[in-house]
């Protein structure tokens, strides 16, 4: 029997509408240090790096960056360009959230790389593409033929985490995968 010594590093993506943040930077550096001592361990590591594209946020930003309203518009800049550094030539470019985001995204991964965080940068996605969907879809379409989904109150499906019985079912099955 072949034992395959996979470890997957799961974490939150960055949703990437301002810099670098203590918090991203916090979730990123423990997540390379569980990749480090895994990798250590002599395992091979799937630790991917993506930026999370949907919210409300960033289309908040760029709708108060295109306000009639000067005090709401100002507002928006100075944040940005006070608050985050962020160059006002770039600031006055951003004309939709997409924008937005892929700005502060190539910052986020210039920054972690500075940092020398341990991701896989080469595998880098946005979760707005089609592979991502597949990958996602992939996913549910497991835990769905393990039973390990359910139907929440809008009749989508969702994970159960306030079961105890699916926890550990489910975390059964992620240990035996190998």
């Amino acid at each position: 029997m072949i034992k395959i010594n996979n470890y997957l590093i799961s974490y939150p993506y960055i949703y990437p509408v301002c810099p670098l943040s203590i918090d991203h930077a916090k979730i990123m550096l423990i997540a390379d240090i569980h990749a480090r001592l895994a990798r250590k361990e002599g395992k091979n590591v799937c630790f991917p790096i993506a930026t999370h594209y949907s919210g409300v946020t960033a289309e908040k930003s760029i709708n108060n960056l295109n306000s009639n309203d000067d005090n709401i518009k100002k507002k928006e800049l100075d944040k940005f360009i006070t608050n985050y550094k962020t160059p006002r030539n770039v600031v006055f470019n951003f004309k939709d959230p997409t924008q937005l985001l892929d700005y502060y995204s190539a910052q986020t991964i210039y920054d972690l790389k500075r940092l020398s965080i341990s991701c896989d940068y080469d595998n880098y996605y946005k979760t707005t593409e089609k592979d991502y969907e597949q990958f996602i879809t992939t996913i549910f379409d497991i835990y769905d033929s393990k039973g390990l989904l359910i139907k929440n109150k809008n009749n989508f499906l969702a994970l159960n985490y306030d079961d105890k019985l699916w926890r550990e079912n489910t975390f059964s099955y992620l240990l035996n995968l190998n």
